[in-house]
């Protein structure tokens, strides 16, 4: 049996300071327990990829070095439009690295080559992601910073190289102290003008235990809503939080920490009527939901819908795991066997599982899946591993810091595979998968790096090596992708896809399956755009794959090979409404 969990709050390195110790259904083919199950290699150092996410010190004190323990992400993306995804990894107090998909299973550093190191000068970087700011068809990057003046633009050159333009393109805040302590980035199209805005998440305490914390007075915290200025000024942004009705500020229910706290922020359409919606994975049960109101504002609609009941909200994702046709939304927490008898009670009841009900409200699942222990949550993603059409659950765990030996225990905590079992519920199955020897994660991804017809897994493991692990077997099973390109501009979707719903039905008789084009953050990580469905075993052909635009057109592909890529171009779309 696991150790007892210690009570406290995933994440939140502030609680720390509180903490003083105590510690049968059937199954489809490829289902928990099944002998042919896949499995992941890790195949990092022969992959080329070496480098430790952090080698700054580790000083035991929550106030001057504290936040830097929840850093460690990653974002995948082909930026250089070769059909081989890339990888750009954030680190703390060193050069984050560029690793470009040579395509044979291994990756080449191309950092300095293309300047997104600032020429050494970029040591502070968090979270990541990519997306196309200005409809130019080549991915930009934006990174967010922890403990420094600013975030940081990247706008590509469509060779290779980039630019920082943060600042000239208004797309961060600017202080004169480093107060910035950015986290989780998304991008979405919130007011369909056809442009991707940005959403920047940032977790950072204003006042502890009735103190104030040392920023000048007036300094606000930096959640925020950046609308691109669209066709007069493509890839500039006006900060339009405040007027957009978004306010992360104020709401923690621990009255001992009071700030904003955001991690995992998704733009993404959350109730299907084809506008994005917010919503955050938040500390100190913040986490919360803002419904688009279709006129560049957005009403807070947590309470009403279900959610935010997560004590210690960090990593997110989302997928249709029931195949209902709706979108579900996972959040990690902390989960602590010890909370009752250490008289602990606070912000340590786990992770949730928000299934989506319609009509703008959720249920909480989280029992009935299974998923409630993850141990100290962070970064997580749903991923069906082995193709047999239901998502399955990878996120990461753990935590510990110098002189705190009731922390400490925390360190062992493994990354948590949750296999899906076709009828709503989860199995733990990190040791038979072979990831279970990760540690003390924080972001991760999921992507097809070697482009076999299955998903492979990233994650980054703080203040230790970046682990690859290789899927093998998964595509014993079939699979297709979806690759959405909008055509841009008022009225369509970026050009990028993002906002896109993709609709696969593999088997007439059976129920079709969905995703969403989104520019979505797991925590501190973000996977590509590119869709990967499961279809399951046998050799037919795939009866249909639609892609639903924002704008009410549709684009259906019938008799689809398996193993191949749909490009769905907006540009050649009819006029099928699918909303």
């Amino acid at each position: 049996m696991r150790h007892a969990r210690l009570a406290g709050l995933a994440g939140t390195l502030a609680v720390l300071l509180l903490l003083a110790g105590c510690t049968k259904t059937d199954t489809p083919a490829g289902s928990a327990g099944s002998k042919s199950a896949p499995k992941f290699v890790d195949v990092s150092e022969a992959a080329g990829i070496t480098h430790i996410q952090y080698h700054g010190r580790d000083c035991g004190n929550m106030p001057e070095c504290g936040p830097e323990s929840m850093t460690g992400g990653a974002a995948a993306g082909d930026y250089d439009n070769d059909g081989n995804i890339d990888l750009f990894v954030t680190r703390h107090h060193e050069t984050p690295i560029l690793y470009r998909n040579k395509g044979d299973g291994t990756f080449e550093d191309k950092t300095k080559e293309s300047k997104l190191d600032l020429d050494g000068k970029l040591l502070k970087s968090n979270s990541a992601g990519w997306g196309d700011i200005n409809n130019d068809g080549c991915l930009d990057l934006y990174v967010t910073a922890l403990r420094d003046f600013r975030n940081y633009l990247f706008m590509s050159d469509c060779k290779g190289h980039f630019t920082e333009e943060a600042v000239e393109r208004q797309a961060t805040p600017v202080e004169s102290v480093p107060s910035v302590f950015g986290m989780g980035v998304s991008f979405g199209d919130y007011d369909r003008d056809g442009f991707l805005d940005i959403f920047i998440a940032e977790w950072r305490a204003e006042e502890v235990r009735g103190r104030k914390t040392p920023w000048p007075a007036g300094t606000p915290h930096h959640n925020r809503l950046l609308k691109n200025n669209g066709a007069a000024a493509p890839g500039t942004f006006t900060d339009v939080t405040k007027a957009a009705g978004i306010e992360l500020g104020g709401r923690s229910k621990n009255p001992e920490f009071q700030g904003a706290f955001g991690f995992a922020p998704a733009l993404i359409d959350l109730d299907d009527d084809g506008w994005l919606d917010l919503a955050v994975a938040a500390d100190f049960v913040t986490s919360g939901i803002w419904w688009n109101n279709r006129d560049g504002t957005f009403t807070d609609g947590t309470r009403a819908a279900g959610v935010g009941t997560d004590e210690a909200g960090m990593g997110s994702t989302y997928a249709d795991y029931d195949q209902d046709g709706r979108t579900d939304w996972f959040v990690t927490a902390i989960y602590d066997e010890c909370a009752a008898d250490c008289g602990r009670t606070h912000a340590v009841d786990g992770n949730r599982m928000y299934h989506y009900d319609g009509n703008r409200t959720y249920s909480d699942r989280t029992d009935r899946a299974r998923v409630r222990d993850g141990a100290w949550g962070w970064g997580a993603t749903f991923i069906d591993y082995d193709n047999n059409t239901w998502p399955d659950i990878a996120h990461t765990a753990g935590f510990h810091m110098a002189g705190m030996p009731h922390i400490d225990r925390f360190r062992n905590d493994p990354t948590f595979f949750q296999r899906n079992n076709g009828d709503g519920t989860f199995t733990e199955v990190g040791n038979e998968v072979g990831i279970r020897d990760s540690k003390d994660g924080r972001g991760l991804l999921t992507f097809d790096y070697d482009n076999d017809g299955d998903l492979d897994l990233f994650l980054v493991q703080h203040a230790q090596k970046a682990r690859l692990f290789k899927n093998e077997g998964g595509n014993k099973n079939g699979s297709v992708k979806v690759k959405a390109i909008g055509e841009g501009g008022a009225g369509k979707a970026p050009r990028d896809g993002v906002g896109a719903k993709v609709t696969v039905t593999y088997d007439k008789s059976k129920a079709p399956l969905v995703s969403r084009v989104a520019g979505a953050d797991n925590y501190l990580s973000m996977n590509p755009l590119v869709q990967h469905f499961g279809v399951g075993g046998g050799k037919e052909k795939i009866h249909e794959v639609k892609v639903s635009w924002p704008s009410g057109c549709a684009q259906t592909f019938r008799d689809v090979e398996r193993g191949s890529t749909v490009e769905a171009k907006e540009a050649e779309c009819g006029k099928q409404s699918s909303w």
